[in-house]
């Protein structure tokens, strides 16, 4: 069996899996591009390269949508540890929630608006060569104003924010569900709040919608709540958790999906929206093994892993205007016969662009706010309503300072999103 660490302890294989999980979305984002075929394969099922990456468990590699879900179910498990520890009251955490999604969206929209400047019309035309309509969506000639976009994204809305980063869309469900489970730690008797948690995840189990994505923020919550008590699984589940999580994690976006995964949908297409379920459930039961399994977490623990978790929300926001502005005016210079080479250059020049976003916006942003929900904690009256509690009945606050500039508190880099 397995069992909790200590209450306060950060998860550093978290950081790794919310790493990992960003970069495979501006892996997804680059074939959707440029070689959509790899992403959606065939017609049919001809067992060609392509569909050999689309329509099988290798799709894993390349499934932002997956990777999207892991983000939410990460961030279930690290908001629930965040409101359990902090004495900061509901608003406070409310308030500080928002600005630390809503600071980075704001500045994404700024890059996006320089790069479609300098290069206006690229991704048009590589929509035009590659015959993706999905593509050609993007960055056209008449899209909204940057006031109605910056307007959108403060009012949570994000509509027209979609038309200079349409990543964003992942923000309004980071903030409802994030709220929820506030709402839950802050507001519900602890005896209560497991089957609270419950009761909300099948729910979102049967919805679909923004409903259906809040299942790994329940979900997620729960996970949490296991582990804090100390209690644990055998070992051999574990393995089978992890191995069903990645088979469930590649599960293709396009029909045919062949014999490991129509069934599923067969199945679950009665209760459920099978596309939200199965990678809800995917995600939820990655999150359980690389919590739980040694081997897991020391190797989303290592460097790299660590590297992009830190930058992974920046990287999440900066890649896909890089990818239609200035990757694609490059791809409409070389052609499609280096598409390993321009993956290399996009991949270096998001990760310097995510770098620098992350030291000069999100960490500085992350330190103030980690201040104000300090001294938030000072607040009487009204304002004061609601304070963490652990199931024992005891009451803590994590450091929410980082401990380095590679250390970002677990809840202040459940975003990541995607």
């Amino acid at each position: 069996m397995s069992a909790a660490g200590p209450l306060k302890s950060r998860i550093v294989a978290f950081d790794g899996l919310r790493g990992v999980a960003a970069f495979i979305v501006i892996v997804s984002h680059f074939v959707l591009v440029f070689t959509p075929v790899w992403f959606t394969g065939s017609a049919g099922l001809d067992w060609s390269a392509p569909d050999i990456f689309a329509k099988t468990p290798l799709f894993l590699l390349q499934s932002g949508t997956f990777a999207v879900f892991v983000f939410f179910a990460l961030s279930g498990f690290v908001m629930a540890q965040s409101a359990a520890l902090s004495r900061a009251p509901l608003l406070a955490l409310a308030v500080t929630r928002y600005l630390r999604l809503n600071v980075p969206v704001l500045a994404s929209i700024g890059f996006a608006l320089v790069l479609i400047a300098l290069f206006p019309g690229a991704v048009v035309a590589v929509a035009e060569k590659v015959g993706h309509g999905w593509v050609a969506s993007w960055y056209r000639p008449d899209g909204p104003s940057v006031g109605a976009a910056v307007f959108d994204a403060l009012r949570v809305n994000y509509k027209t924010t979609l038309y200079y980063n349409p990543v964003v869309w992942t923000m309004k469900v980071e903030l409802i569900g994030s709220l929820v489970v506030y709402v839950v730690y802050k507001a519900v008797p602890p005896r209560w709040r497991v089957p609270v948690l419950a009761a909300g995840l099948l729910f979102a189990f049967v919805e679909n919608g923004t409903e259906g994505y809040l299942f790994g923020f329940f979900g997620g919550a729960l996970v949490y709540e296991h582990w804090v008590r100390g209690r644990g699984f055998p070992v051999p589940l574990l393995w089978a958790a992890l191995a069903a999580g990645l088979l469930l994690g590649g599960v293709p976006v396009a029909a045919p999906r062949g014999p490991a995964y129509e069934w599923l949908y067969v199945a679950l297409d009665p209760v459920s929206d099978p596309d939200l379920s199965i990678r809800n459930i995917g995600a939820l039961l990655l999150l359980v093994g690389v919590l739980y399994l040694p081997a897991p977490r020391a190797l989303l623990a290592t460097m790299a892993p660590r590297f992009l978790g830190r930058i992974s929300f920046a990287l999440y926001l900066v890649h896909f205007p890089i990818l239609c502005t200035l990757v694609a005016a490059v791809w409409l210079r070389i052609g499609p016969d280096h598409q390993w080479l321009l993956f290399a250059g996009y991949a270096a020049v998001t990760l310097a662009a995510a770098w620098l976003l992350t030291v000069a916006v999100d960490e500085p942003a992350i330190r103030l706010l980690a201040r104000a929900r300090k001294w938030s904690q000072g607040w009487t009256g009204a304002l004061a309503y609601g304070t963490g509690q652990h199931p024992s009945g005891t009451v803590g606050q994590p450091s929410l300072e980082p401990a380095g500039p590679a250390k970002a508190p677990p809840a202040e880099r459940a975003s990541g999103t995607p």
